[in-house]
């Protein structure tokens, strides 16, 4: 198991400077919902710098991946996110829920195990269960599920999308053939600054 040399396999055919163009232009777009979450976040106190940045990217895998119509309907009124293990997001999450996507709430809810978070988008599996992580990834592999993570290998485990802290950035990795499996979609916008990873 080994990174793939490419950034992203769905990039367009072009010049160099056309795929540096479109990573930049990845890059702003996301970058906007950096500023955007922590200029809120900036006089409240309490949460690590790590979670409000792995806020972000929580609600950017919600804008920027799409979920088959039989499980998330244009008609659908929320996205669900949920949070299995000991969480250190803190007000974070409270952020979270006040904000829309494409017309829709984002709800959030503390999950007793895996099976419980069938109805949810996002499954954030907290470093907490890092010994379960095999077990509670088999249980939702077959789901349409986005299963992210914080550890070590998670993608390569199976997981769809990680996020490492490193100093003081939070490092995207997908392993879109996971997404795949589960029948999701995620924007070429969103792999053109990942780490991809396959399992």
């Amino acid at each position: 198991m080994k990174d793939r040399p490419e950034r992203s396999s769905e990039r367009r055919p072009g010049s160099g400077l056309q795929q540096g163009c479109c990573r930049c232009l990845s890059s702003l777009l996301l970058l906007g919902s950096v500023v955007f979450f922590l200029t809120a976040a900036r006089a409240q106190t309490g949460t690590p710098r790590e979670y409000e940045l792995k806020a972000v990217w929580l609600y950017n895998l919600l804008k920027f991946v799409d979920w088959p119509s039989d499980v998330l309907s244009p008609q659908s009124e929320a996205f669900t996110i949920g949070i299995l293990g000991d969480s250190q997001f803190g007000e974070a999450l409270d952020r979270l829920r006040e904000k829309t996507i494409k017309g829709k709430n984002i709800l959030v809810k503390h999950l007793a195990g895996p099976s419980d978070g069938r109805d949810c988008q996002i499954i954030f599996i907290c470093v907490s269960e890092k010994e379960r992580l095999p077990q509670i990834l088999e249980t939702l592999k077959r789901t349409r599920v986005l299963t992210v993570g914080e550890t070590a290998g998670f993608a390569e485990e199976g997981g769809i999308a990680n996020l490492i802290a490193e100093r003081n950035r939070v490092r995207l990795e997908i392993n879109n053939s996971a997404a795949s499996r589960s029948g999701l979609t995620i924007s070429s916008q969103l792999l053109n600054v990942a780490t991809l990873k396959d399992s």
